[in-house]
């Protein structure tokens, strides 16, 4: 047991966290042993009883207090009550987000930071006076763990930001009030966006509790916001980078929101003073674009809320030719990370220019094809983890005298001329035989596994139909494994 470990190390090593005390109890009874009986958990054969292992308490830092109060309904402590126990003690396990007295009171956990210019300390220093002290209350979840005689409790602690409750009861009674089912998803997102631009810009605020409470908050409020209420609204939402938007700051965000049919793009999070400028876009692409050099469209961006495993570029949006990929085109960015996930990424040959980090850190992409279209490939663009460091095996297709050919050879890649292996049918991968290989190959492929996308289309379609698909494999297992009329390939039967 925890408690029985903890009085052992408190002993060998004089350790002051468990706090003890002998108290006067009543016996309480009970039904059965860690039974919970009206929050109260109760060990019948000691009739030792906690009356509660479920709390949850709530806390506001001094900004918000400001503003508002935690009601006297809400718990801002809570005070355990042992009964039928002689000897009483209790300690946090694990890392310590509460507080908990000798008589068992739980309370928040608050730091406080000594701060001399931009260095803080929760040591305040000798002979200095601080340029600011500030207090940061740690919420989250706990666990005390209660050594009550022989008998152990884990009561499980939860410390909530009451600022959060307050904004998102607000937030949430407007959206019951003002949205109706019968409107139009854009109908719904538009009252939403107007609901947050009505409150200032202000850059003190970055969450909806600031914009909500303080009156004010900055686009990473505005955007926090309204992700919440559209949720509240039984949409989907989530988090987009705008820093790469013309005209936008270097940390800019603001929303994308869905109902599964369509994308909408909202922005609330523009400067002023109340009512701000507001706007909704319709999009019909997960991927941002602008003009570029070709007279096409670059992709600058995905905006999904997470990069999909297979990353097919567009060959062209709303009738536009899609002609080149910008830099640093999917790296992770907090706003959404996971580009990790991208394992495989099908380029159209549209596409000429595909800019410096494009593909950086891309860390499960383990080959790529490049179209004969491709004129130019950016530093580190394809197979490199970091800066420094490259993913090792990394493959690339394309063709001779191209540029693909000079950035695997640049950059020391293995590279694979497609315009110069002869493919005999069925040799799927190329290697002058027919074999097992060729045929574990195809069902890679057909599971689509990643670096296994750069089949010969035209040796794997063994029955000469036009397409690469599970009836292929079929023939190309029974003609390995010689069966009458699977002996020729291709197959005519």
């Amino acid at each position: 047991m925890k408690c029985n470990l903890k009085r052992v190390l408190s002993i060998l090593f004089s350790a002051t966290i468990i706090i003890s005390v002998v108290i006067n109890t009543s016996v309480i009874a009970g039904a059965a042993t860690g039974v919970m009986t009206d929050a109260t958990q109760i060990d019948v054969k000691k009739n030792i009883s906690i009356n509660s292992t479920d709390v949850t308490i709530y806390a506001i830092e001094d900004w918000a207090a400001k503003y508002i109060s935690i009601p006297s309904n809400f718990n801002s402590s809570f005070q355990l009550i042992v009964s039928g126990a002689n000897q009483i003690s209790y300690y946090v396990d694990g890392y310590e987000k509460v507080n908990i007295s000798s008589n068992g009171l739980i309370t928040p956990k608050i730091n406080t930071y000594y701060w001399y210019g931009n260095y803080g300390t929760t040591v305040e220093e000798p002979n200095k006076t601080p340029t600011k002290i500030t207090k940061d209350i740690e919420y989250g979840e706990s666990t005390i763990i209660v050594c009550a005689d022989d008998v152990e409790f884990e009561v499980k602690v939860d410390v909530v930001d009451y600022s959060d409750v307050y904004a998102e009861k607000i937030m949430d009674d407007y959206v019951s009030k003002n949205i109706k089912n019968d409107m139009s998803t854009y109908e719904k997102i538009n009252i939403i966006a107007k609901f947050v631009a009505e409150r200032d810009y202000d850059d003190g605020y970055s969450s909806y509790a600031g914009l909500i409470i303080a009156g004010g908050g900055d686009c990473w409020a505005s955007t926090d916001a309204i992700i919440y209420m559209s949720k509240s609204a039984g949409l989907q939402a989530w988090k987009r980078n705008g820093s790469k938007d013309y005209g936008a700051g270097s940390g800019h965000m603001n929303a994308m929101v869905s109902d599964e049919k369509e994308y909408y793009e909202v922005e609330a999070g523009f400067t002023g003073s109340a009512p701000r400028y507001y706007s909704v876009k319709v999009r019909n692409s997960l991927y941002s674009y602008r003009l570029d050099d070709f007279d096409g469209m670059q992709i600058y961006q995905y905006d999904g809320e997470m990069y999909p495993s297979v990353l097919e570029i567009p060959s062209e949006i709303n009738g536009n030719k899609v002609t080149s990929i910008a830099t640093y085109f999917a790296q992770s960015h907090p706003l959404i990370e996971g580009n990790s996930n991208i394992n495989r990424v099908i380029l159209p040959d549209t596409v000429k220019e595909i800019g410096d980090g494009a593909f950086l850190a891309c860390e499960n992409l383990a080959s790529i094809t490049i179209p004969k279209s491709v004129l130019y490939i950016g530093q580190r663009a394809l197979g490199y983890l970091s800066d420094s460091y490259k993913r090792e095996g990394f493959i690339i297709y394309g063709y001779k005298n191209t540029a693909s050919e000079e950035y695997a050879n640049i950059n020391g890649f293995e590279f694979i001329a497609l315009d110069e292996k002869f493919f005999s049918s069925g040799d799927a991968n190329g290697d002058g035989s027919v074999n097992a290989k060729d045929r574990m190959m195809l069902t890679r492929y057909l599971a689509k596994w990643s670096s296994y996308e750069n089949i010969n289309m035209t040796s794997a379609d063994v029955n000469k139909d036009g397409e690469v698909n599970a009836k292929d494999r079929m023939i190309l297992t029974r003609h390995l494994a010689k069966w009458n009329g699977y002996i020729s390939l291709p197959y005519t039967g």
